[in-house]
Parts: C-alpha cells; structure tokens; sequence
C-alpha cells in the first residue's frame, strides 16, 4: 500500500512545532523536514549551535532541570502563543516531580 501526501512543500503550512534536541542529528533533520513543508519550528539545545539562521526560533536550555523546561515553556508562549506539533527528541532521562507538570 503506497502512502499519499498533501503537497509536501505546504503540508504543515502554518503550523507551529517545537522540536527538542533539534540541532543536530536525527532532531536537526526532523526540524529541517518539517520547516520544508512549511512550519514554523523552534528548536532547543543545551549550546547554541554554530549555524543558527534565526536566533528566535532556538531557545538554549537544558530540559532535563524544572529550569529548562519552563525556560522553554515561556519562550513557547511568548513568540508563538502555543504549539501544534511537540517533537520531543531530547535523549535524556528527565526526572521531574509532579508538582512540574502543571
């Protein structure tokens, strides 16, 4: 059975995504793909990477602290409002307690 897209340059058209760990590696390649079809994707890292094209779609944090995450958190809210897509790629085991996830 053959899959069938939308117009793969406009399928996520308008669509806002957050995409963890998308710097480099399998993160980078998913934020590129999906900033191909159209999206608008903000990516995070724990350093700022060499090539960054638009300092407003990255926020450097480390997500594996509470600090992280509600860095990323308000940077979410504040440029984009809110999200459609999350793509958590972080390969990092996060230990939050409950009282984190509002």
């Amino acid at each position: 059975m053959a899959i069938t897209y939308a117009n793969p340059m406009t399928e996520f058209e308008d669509k806002k995504l957050l995409v963890t760990g998308g710097t480099k590696g399998m993160g980078e390649k998913i934020a590129q793909r999906f900033a191909a079809a159209g999206a608008t994707v903000l990516t995070t890292a724990r350093s700022i990477p060499a090539e960054l094209a638009d300092p407003n779609l990255f926020v450097q944090a480390d997500i594996s602290t509470p600090e992280g995450v509600e860095k990323v958190i308000e940077a979410v809210k504040e440029r984009f409002g809110t999200i459609d897509i999350l793509v958590n790629n972080v390969g990092a085991l996060i230990r939050l307690q409950v009282v984190h996830w509002k």
